[in-house]
């Protein structure tokens, strides 16, 4: 079902979620291009079977290998995530590979998402009506056979996760070997598939916490598996680093980890970028030297952005090119006002680039400025500034393991 496109310095990976934006970001960093978030529709050509996600885990892994090299990447590296930006952000900072530890598949009747092999929460969302699943690799034997041929052969392999329990997402119960996410009754076609399922799902006491929120998170039982196999490789356990927080601080952790790259690296913070929903782009980040405000609702970052915004407002070159906001209403309806908001404290309303729209290459979709006039979609627009970006052609040092470290002491265990 996924299919990476690559054509006129752009790449993207189809029929994905979170999953395959991910990859595709870090791929565009590789490959030394832009990369638009997934398309809003989703073609099911494969629906959920036995085999769908390591299938597609076995993909992603196969993309790595198309880089053109325009930066060295190390192989070394592995950082195996759930679909949380920070994950992102540490593969860039560390020049390391990223790949996803659950993978999304579709279903459109429970008798077919009950044929996957692995561990699977299911919900909905807005874009498609069909049952969604977050497959997560709980077990050694779940693992792809690419996934394993990396980890045997990394130096190090660190695992990225919220921890989050209940959240706005919480699972409700278990039907058969799938457990339930609340989605199903909070998302009106969701509940045609809930009434389905409602005389034998099983309700428990148990609020499921060591299976974590369902896209942010990953179970308890993932990270058990993976310290396992490393034991088993006889790797040294100092080698396998645990970074884990509420989503929310992972969120905020984006910043000052980049901050730490851009500054070793002799950058000077040029700028910032507020990122809604996915539409993100470190390769661009790093080369025009600017700071990423990553968020799901803005309201939960605000006060941490001000901060950074007090930091570096004074020395900073005010344009459209160094602050943009590129924004929509997915995780928050407030989002496009409270933004605004924020800029007019800054008397910088008129100043930034005001994005509202998705970061896709659907036809239908277009992307809008404050007024409500037609704009560039932000891939389109990063694509003609990429060439002129002020370190274009300055060679990155990634950070290491000891930098991590002694930026979040209190937030990675090693086991």
């Amino acid at each position: 079902m996924f299919d990476l496109d690559y054509k006129n310095d752009i790449i993207k990976i189809n029929n994905c979620d979170k999953d395959g934006s991910i990859v595709v970001k870090r791929l565009a960093s590789i490959f030394g291009c832009v990369a638009p978030t997934r398309d809003i529709k989703i073609n099911i050509n494969r629906e959920t079977n036995k085999n769908y996600p390591q299938d597609m885990g076995n993909k992603l892994v196969e993309y790595y290998n198309f880089q053109k090299g325009k930066e060295i990447f190390k192989k070394d590296i592995l950082i195996l995530s759930s679909v949380h930006r920070f994950g992102l952000y540490l593969a860039e900072v560390l020049h390391g590979l990223i790949l996803p530890l659950q993978i999304m598949a579709f279903a459109n009747s429970w008798s077919t998402a009950e044929t996957t092999s692995t561990m699977s929460i299911c919900g909905t969302d807005y874009d498609k009506d069909c049952i969604w699943q977050w497959n997560k690799f709980t077990t050694v034997e779940d693992l792809p056979s690419k996934y394993l041929e990396l980890i045997k052969n990394a130096e190090s392999l660190i695992i990225v996760r919220s921890i989050d329990s209940v959240s706005d997402c919480p699972i409700i119960g278990k039907y058969k070997n799938l457990h339930i996410n609340s989605t199903l009754k909070n998302i009106n076609h969701g509940n045609k598939y809930l009434e389905q399922i409602l005389p034998e799902l099983k309700y428990k006491e148990k609020k499921y916490e060591d299976i974590r929120q369902w896209e942010f998170g990953l179970p308890d039982e993932s990270i058990k598996s993976i310290k396992h196999l490393w034991s088993s490789l006889s790797k040294n356990t100092n080698d396998l680093h645990i970074i884990e927080d509420t989503t929310i601080n992972l969120y905020k952790s984006i910043i000052p980890l980049w901050e730490k790259y851009l500054l070793s690296n002799g950058i000077s913070i040029r700028g910032f970028t507020f990122n809604s929903y996915w539409t993100t782009h470190p390769y661009y980040e790093k080369l025009a030297g600017l700071l990423p405000i990553n968020f799901y609702k803005f309201s939960t970052l605000s006060e941490f952005a001000k901060f950074y915004f007090e930091k570096y407002i004074q020395q900073i070159e005010l344009s459209s090119e160094t602050i943009n906001v590129y924004t929509n209403q997915t995780g928050s309806q407030n989002d496009i006002d409270d933004l605004i908001r924020f800029l007019k404290e800054f008397k910088l309303e008129k100043t930034a680039w005001f994005s509202i729209g998705y970061d896709c290459m659907d036809k239908n979709n277009r992307c809008t400025d404050i007024y409500g006039e037609n704009i560039p979609k932000p891939f389109e627009r990063i694509k003609c500034l990429l060439n002129k970006a002020p370190y274009y052609s300055r060679k990155f040092y990634p950070l290491s393991m000891r930098d991590i470290k002694n930026l979040f002491p209190k937030r990675i265990s090693i086991s």
